[in-house]
């Protein structure tokens, strides 16, 4: 099973949605790579250095998903944001960033990860 989350930083009022399998593992690795300067996102490491790692919260946004409902509803919560520029995970094509082709997912959309901790859904 699936949860979608959210980190949010509370000094900043950003916030940045994702999806894992393993809530708690995946809380210590976002934890732990703030802590270090070296997440993925750049935005978050900027704000981590300046605010420090205990301006961010982890919530849980939705658990007990399938794949495909988590990566859907995560792929909803980043597009309905989009124009929010308070996202984290909003800026489509920085490879540090999660992308999208299309702003409506088909049907048959399926979700995968590719490399440089970009997901990218391919439409089959």
């Amino acid at each position: 099973m699936y949860t979608v989350y959210r980190i949010d930083n509370i000094k900043t009022g950003r916030f940045y949605f994702g999806y894992t399998s393993n809530l708690k593992k995946r809380f210590s690795q976002h934890k732990s790579l703030i802590r270090n300067g070296g997440h993925g996102n750049s935005f978050i490491s900027l704000d981590a250095r300046y605010y420090g790692i205990d301006s961010f919260t982890f919530s849980e946004v939705a658990g007990s998903l399938t794949k495909k409902e988590a990566v859907a509803l995560e792929y909803n919560l980043i597009n309905g944001n989009r124009l929010n520029p308070k996202i984290y995970n909003y800026f489509i094509g920085d490879t540090t960033q999660r992308t999208y082709r299309n702003s409506d997912p088909p049907p048959e959309f399926i979700g995968r990860r590719t490399a440089h901790r970009n997901t990218v859904y391919d439409y089959n």
